[in-house]
């Protein structure tokens, strides 16, 4: 079974999206839109495990499970899972729908980083 508790990378509840996300000022924040037994998503999900270690406090990273947590989905259209929303003062940076390779996401968090400079 498909567990999501690999730190530090996070679920994340409706409860907690507005103050980690929406309210962390020059953060940047990674989301992946998924469900917890999605083949795509757990793949993202030790994608995002990998490369919370190399990034350090320079990049939070988190996932919302759509089944639990449907709010955030739909406040940004979210229609294809899994789905990596990248944020930066609570507005979208950047996003890639459905699963990607781990190189891909890892050259957008470098150039996220090189534009926050």
């Amino acid at each position: 079974k498909f567990l999501w508790k690999k730190e530090p990378y996070l679920k994340l509840s409706e409860d907690h999206f507005e103050k980690e996300i929406l309210q962390s000022p020059g953060m940047l924040n990674i989301v992946v839109f998924t469900k917890e037994w999605l083949g795509g998503g757990q793949i993202l999900d030790d994608y995002m495990t990998e490369l919370a270690k190399v990034c350090g406090n320079a990049v939070k990273f988190h996932r919302v499970d759509v089944e639990e947590s449907s709010k955030y989905k739909e406040a940004y259209g979210v229609s294809r899972l899994p789905t990596t929303l990248f944020f930066r003062n609570g507005e979208i940076v950047d996003y890639f729908p459905g699963l990607i390779a781990k190189r891909k996401i890892k050259a957008r968090i470098e150039a996220l980083l090189r534009q926050a400079e």
